[in-house]
């Protein structure tokens, strides 16, 4: 089962994509308007190659690459907090960026932990830029859910 992080803000600039893209978990193409070239001709693009046009527009959600879900667990169960999970087609609720943000800073030690610190990194630049996030699982991941 695919599971990554969605993260949306409303008034997003072009440097808290760049500064996102840097985080664990992340990619430039994460945050890039899909590319007119040929997927033959694509080459991918580094962050200074990407110009400020080319990023999402602000208020665009924006999806990391994909999270074991143990990950998922394993941080949730240190944090003693679920965070709110968005299904495609949903508009979920987004945990606000202050509220994990306050989590995140009770338990430091997770920054360092093999298990869960990449993810927590995404987790507190994502909150330092005022980014909302939730869990993000495709329907098709969660076909049960999908028959209601």
């Amino acid at each position: 089962m695919a599971i990554t992080l969605l993260m949306r803000k409303d008034d997003h600039t072009p440097q808290d994509l760049r500064s996102l893209a840097e985080a664990p978990y992340f990619d430039v193409h994460l945050i890039r308007q899909a590319a007119m070239d040929p997927p033959h001709y694509r080459v991918p693009p580094t962050l200074d190659e990407v110009s400020d046009e080319e990023l999402v527009p602000a208020g665009t959600p924006i999806r990391s690459n994909s999270i074991a879900p143990s990950t998922c667990r394993a941080l949730e169960e240190a944090l003693g907090q679920d965070l709110p999970t968005i299904h495609e087609g949903e508009q979920g609720p987004f945990m606000k960026s202050r509220q994990l943000r306050d989590l995140l800073l009770r338990r430091p030690e997770l920054q360092s932990d093999s298990t869960v610190g990449e993810l927590y990194k995404l987790l507190r630049m994502a909150t330092k830029l005022g980014f909302s996030v939730g869990w993000y699982e495709p329907v098709e991941a969660k076909g049960h859910r999908r028959s209601r």
